[in-house]
């Protein structure tokens, strides 16, 4: 059912633990939400699917201008993708559209 290799990878500990993300053990395949983090600028919830790597989906509001945004990556570390995520919540980078060709 559960398997112990789903679990946060150590370089990524600190950073989740330090935003208030909760540390977590979960099923292959499933989305298991870790959490929010919201500034004045930004809320962020946070997402992981383990597969058993690590795949991460942000939903991101923008406070200015009240965007919403969706990023979801390839596997990796919380820590690759959380500064791309927080720079969406401060309006530094936009994503314009996205399509399937």
């Amino acid at each position: 059912m559960f398997d112990l290799i789903n679990t946060p990878y150590k370089e990524d500990l600190p950073l989740l633990l330090g935003l208030g993300l909760r540390e977590f053990v979960c099923e292959t395949g499933v989305e298991t939400d870790l959490g929010s983090v919201e500034t004045k600028d930004y809320l962020i919830k946070v997402y992981v699917t383990c597969m058993p790597a690590q795949f991460w989906k942000f939903d991101i509001i923008c406070k200015e201008g009240s965007r919403r945004t969706i990023l979801e990556t390839g596997s990796g570390t919380f820590t690759q993708y959380w500064d791309m995520a927080k720079m969406v919540g401060l309006n530094l980078v936009t994503i314009k559209s996205c399509s399937k060709e």
